[in-house]
């Protein structure tokens, strides 16, 4: 025995050396030395696809090289399966890094964190100046539906109802019943869009007209006037656009009709588990306006605030308008220099401008009046197109319809009637 004792020393090192073998090809398993089986093997995904295991001896566990990922074979089940390992990672500095897959993380050009300035910022490429950057990603875009149609060349395409002709510059109806139908739109009305259909009447007299785009309607203003109306979302193109009238006598022309595709994005909004209704949102249509409340999506004109639910919400190019309150301002579109504040305040005002209404319903009713003062609770209410007004306190000309330069200072003034000539009145 004691014999053997050199020979075991003499040969361990040999032994070492066969179970770690200095050929980099070769691979070091735990079990039986070899270039291929072995209980590890080093691989790509594909040969979970190649080797069974059917001894011992045998690859149980395939190390992934290309994604470092360890797949383990299951013998009852004869299955391979991750159990582990890294996962890939792209981006570059400063992105927000998110999960793309189960094993995959990557960053977004569109978030992006400042660690030196502690800032974070939201579809933009820097964050510099605030804590959080959100950008505006999509304003609402506008494009020629119809092209304005002046009833001097533009007459092929008109189909003309009971009382209608036309002269050669307008559309003219006498007492007219039927409708003014033009007959092949350029493109289908689609539901969910928005159309801002625009107009000019002329000569009115009597009756009424009203503009019907698919199925939805609206009454045009029984009074001379060069306005425009939105139409939100019809759902059935049935009859395409034409007017409908009741013994009207008028003119039309300059009839044109914008579609507004898209809408702005919220910015933040909040809502309840599980709901996928919005509350309180905000947007930001263009760099200049901000809308709070869920008005104000499709707006392009500059430097307007909207406040409140539904506020300035049908505005289109109106500029430098102030909103504060429930559906105040909320059928504005081209309406310029307003100041609405109260609900239901200036909710009619369309194309008017320069006027200030502060009051719950105060010009609720305004259309195209301008230059208007209307202050306290439905102060002015039912003035349409009256201009340079001043009516303070409460229900204060509350019968003016288009009366002009008329002051009214005192609980219920001017609630006698429409006041045509200047009148001044205090108590």
């Amino acid at each position: 025995m004691k014999q053997l004792i050199p020979l075991f020393v003499f040969l361990l090192p040999c032994l070492a050396l066969a179970q770690y073998p200095t050929n980099g090809n070769q691979k070091i398993t735990l079990g039986e030395q070899t270039s291929a089986d072995g209980l590890v093997y080093r691989g790509v995904l594909a040969d979970t696809g190649i080797i069974t295991p059917s001894s011992d001896t045998s690859a149980y566990i395939i190390l992934d090289t290309v994604n470092n990922i360890f797949f383990n074979y299951n013998r009852a089940t004869n299955v391979w399966s991750a159990s582990g390992g890294g996962m890939s990672v792209s981006g570059t500095s400063g992105q927000v890094a998110y999960f793309d897959g189960t094993t995959s993380v990557t960053g977004d050009a569109g978030l992006i964190y400042s660690a030196a300035n502690k800032t974070f910022g939201i579809n933009t490429v820097t964050t510099s100046g605030a804590n959080l950057i959100i950008k505006n990603s999509q304003e609402p875009a506008r494009s020629t539906f119809l092209t304005s149609q002046t009833f001097g060349a533009d007459t092929t395409n008109w189909t003309r109802g009971t009382g209608w002709t036309f002269n050669g510059t307008l559309a003219v109806a006498t007492a007219a019943t039927g409708n003014l139908t033009y007959t092949t739109l350029p493109d289908t009305i689609i539901s969910g869009r928005v159309y801002e259909i625009t107009y000019t009447q002329s000569g009115y007299l009597s009756g009424t007209a009203t503009i019907a785009l698919g199925n939805t309607t609206l009454a045009i203003p029984q009074y001379n006037v060069t306005g425009n109306c939105i139409f939100r979302s019809p759902t059935l193109a049935t009859d395409g656009f034409r007017i409908t009238t009741s013994l009207y006598t008028g003119n039309l022309d300059n009839i044109s009709i914008v579609e507004i595709t898209g809408t702005a994005p919220v910015i933040f909004s909040g809502q309840d588990d599980g709901s996928v209704t919005l509350y309180n949102s905000l947007r930001m249509p263009n760099s200049t306006t901000l809308a709070f409340g869920g008005g104000g999506a499709r707006t392009t004109g500059a430097n307007n605030n909207f406040f409140g639910t539904n506020a300035g919400q049908n505005n289109t190019t109106g500029l430098r308008n102030n909103f504060f309150g429930l559906q105040s301002g909320q059928n504005n579109t081209t309406g310029i220099n307003n100041n609405f504040f109260g609900t239901s305040a200036g909710e009619n005002n369309t194309t008017g401008s320069q006027n200030n209404f502060f009051g719950t319903t105060a010009g609720q009713n305004n259309i195209t009046g301008s230059s208007n003062n209307f202050f306290g609770n439905s102060a002015g209410i039912n003035n349409t197109t009256g201009v340079q007004n001043n009516f303070f306190g409460f229900q204060a000309g509350r019968n003016n319809k288009t009366g002009a330069n008329n002051n009214f200072f005192g609980t219920n003034l001017g609630c006698q009637g429409n006041h045509a000539n200047p009148l001044f009145s205090i108590i």
